[in-house]
């Protein structure tokens, strides 16, 4: 791995790689299970990418094309390596077995059932490896009566309520812009394997199973709709560009030059900053606004007066006068506006790859010591990797590698036809 150490008072040990230690077995497909271990892999973890032989990860066949491979698959697999195995072939399983032998986290997010049916199921995991971590996520879970239902990350945004509290009133429930149930569902399952290392480090469990369904962590996220459905007469609803509650005062608004801003006032202090900055003198000695819950009761007029105070001015100048104010505004960036901010830039928040034409998100969180590095994006062909893997992880020699490519049972760095099936 290449990983740097360094001795630190009290015998603890620094790596340039923080998790360079971790071996992990990525069965994942599009998009939550593979997440999670880029996330991983993004700090060192020797994350080995198992993908059939002239399929691949689903992703590859999702969005635009770079001139190195699929540009959203560029950073999605960045820092693994790809082992062309077919796991369901019986002359991989020797090779298999030995791979989860070696290895301290596994990865899938197939079906329930699909491991076990071929003879994969945790039983056979751990009875090869105690300690193995083993991250299963799946639409509903591996229990319960929807365990059969096949489920993506928008069956998941919608159970949790998430859609039922995003968008206006008076119009349908809308999904966020991006993959939120699956990318979520990644961090997730990263922090829970992160959890049960600590357990098995420190003795208090040995490997264990993780059933993390999609819909389970926007649920958790949300957090507040269930406590305040059932503690309060209070039944939360979409409610646009402002909180489905009421309890904060937010908005979105076009500007002068047709540029969006918003805004957004969750204490008392800063809320009564931004009604003194759109209502003057008036509205700042106004004893309707003397409290954040009045405040909050009158946001309806104070939405419509912030809608006409930012439509007479420029986004520039909106920024400027809540930036005096002390109160909080931002610019709608759209990606372009990412790309040329010089604050993302000055925070190397966006990076280049040589080689790639594709620049990608740098790794977050940002750690002082231990910082993460993109070493390498997503691997242009299945299988790129296959020999090496096979030869310095697992010990086999020419012979036996060859044996393995020539029935089919493993591949090396053959280009992608179709995406691997789910099942």
């Amino acid at each position: 791995m290449g990983t740097k150490i360094r001795h630190l008072p009290g015998g603890i040990v620094l790596r340039k790689d923080l998790l360079g230690a971790l071996r992990v077995i990525d069965l994942g497909h599009a998009l939550a299970g593979p997440f999670s271990t880029t996330l991983l892999a993004d700090f060192g973890a020797d994350v080995i990418k198992v993908e059939r032989p002239g399929h691949g990860d689903a992703m590859r066949d999702l969005g635009p094309k770079s001139a190195t491979g699929p540009a959203w698959w560029k950073s999605v697999a960045r820092n693994k390596r790809s082992i062309g195995l077919d796991w369901k072939n019986p002359k991989s399983r020797p090779v298999f077995e030995k791979l989860v032998r070696s290895s301290h986290v596994l990865v899938e997010n197939f079906r329930p059932g699909v491991m076990e049916r071929n003879s994969l199921g945790p039983d056979v995991l751990h009875r090869w490896n105690s300690d193995l971590v083993i991250l299963r996520i799946s639409g509903y879970g591996q229990t319960g009566p929807y365990v059969s239902r096949p489920g993506f990350g928008k069956a998941g945004e919608a159970m949790s309520g998430l859609c039922d509290l995003t968008g206006f009133p008076d119009g349908a429930p809308t999904y966020p812009g991006f993959p939120m149930a699956d990318a979520t569902t990644g961090l997730m399952g990263a922090f829970s394997i992160m959890m049960v290392l600590y357990g098995i480090a420190t003795g208090a469990c040995k490997g264990q199973i993780i059933d993390l369904p999609l819909y389970e962590t926007p649920l958790r996220l949300i957090d507040y709709h269930i406590p305040v459905r059932t503690g309060t007469d209070v039944f939360p609803k979409r409610n646009g560009n402002r909180q489905p509650m009421g309890f904060a005062v937010s908005g979105t608004y076009k500007t002068k030059d047709g540029k969006w801003v918003t805004h957004s006032a969750a204490t008392s202090a800063t809320a009564k900053r931004l009604v003194a900055l759109v209502g003057g003198e008036a509205w700042a000695n106004d004893l309707r606004f003397s409290t954040m819950e009045g405040i909050c009761a009158h946001d309806e007029e104070i939405d419509k007066r912030m809608a006409e105070w930012m439509g007479r001015r420029s986004a520039d100048e909106i920024i400027k006068a809540f930036n005096d104010a002390q109160a909080v505004a931002a610019y709608i960036y759209d990606v372009d506006d990412i790309l040329k901010d010089p604050h993302i830039a000055a925070r190397q928040n966006i990076v280049s790859i040589e080689g790639e034409p594709c620049k990608v998100v740098n790794v977050v969180p940002h750690l002082s010591d231990t910082p993460g590095r993109i070493k390498w994006l997503g691997r242009t062909n299945v299988g790129e990797d296959t020999e090496e893997i096979l030869r310095d992880v697992l010990g086999l020699d020419d012979r036996a590698i060859q044996e393995l490519i020539e029935t089919g049972a493993a591949g090396s760095g053959e280009s992608t036809a179709a995406a691997a099936s789910a099942d």
